[in-house]
């Protein structure tokens, strides 16, 4: 079985190229949680800011490539947003 880490890294490889395209720089990847509590989180960046559409256009595009690819077994719940000042870093 995997580690969270190594899901991390897994998520992480799999989930720049998607956001690179689109101008998007990955601020930060956590796994937090376990079991139906379980989240990823996905904090993003842009030049001129993040918007809502960014997050809801990254979160559509990650769910594809997670589904398709089944990295994370079990339940859990994806969640996008700019990072503020608490992710950073």
């Amino acid at each position: 079985m995997d580690s969270s880490a190594d899901m991390v890294e897994r998520v992480r490889s799999l989930i720049t190229p998607v956001l690179e395209a689109e101008q998007i720089e990955l601020v930060a990847l956590k796994l937090v949680g376990f079991g139906k509590g379980r989240r990823l989180r996905i904090f993003i960046d842009k030049k001129d800011g993040v918007k809502l559409s960014d997050c809801v256009q990254v979160n559509r595009k990650v769910s594809e490539l997670l589904d398709t690819e089944d990295l994370i077994s079990g339940k859990y719940t994806l969640e996008v947003s700019s990072p503020g000042t608490e992710a950073k870093g």
